[in-house]
């Protein structure tokens, strides 16, 4: 499919334990991040995981909130996809 591997992540914290694999779509900007929790169960259908890189976490949470959203899992930040 084009894709190449770029790193594959590993965090081990207390109520966040994944390990991913993130590809790299034909040399552009566009990333497909593959994740797999190893500290809870299988996600049910319909729920989506969204990452994403801003300057101020609280701010975009917040507004998320006020247009209806929920926050299942709290914020986390990783390192290791700073720019």
């Amino acid at each position: 499919m084009g894709m190449s591997v770029r790193p594959r992540i590993a965090v081990d914290q207390p109520g966040y334990v994944i390990r991913e694999t993130v590809l790299e779509v034909a040399d552009s900007a566009t990333l497909l991040n593959l994740l797999q929790h190893l500290d809870r169960p299988c996600a049910v259908p319909g729920e989506a995981v969204i990452g994403l890189t801003v300057s101020d976490i609280d701010a975009v949470i917040a507004a998320c909130a006020q247009a209806g959203g929920e926050v299942k899992t709290p914020a986390t930040e990783v390192p290791e996809h700073k720019p």
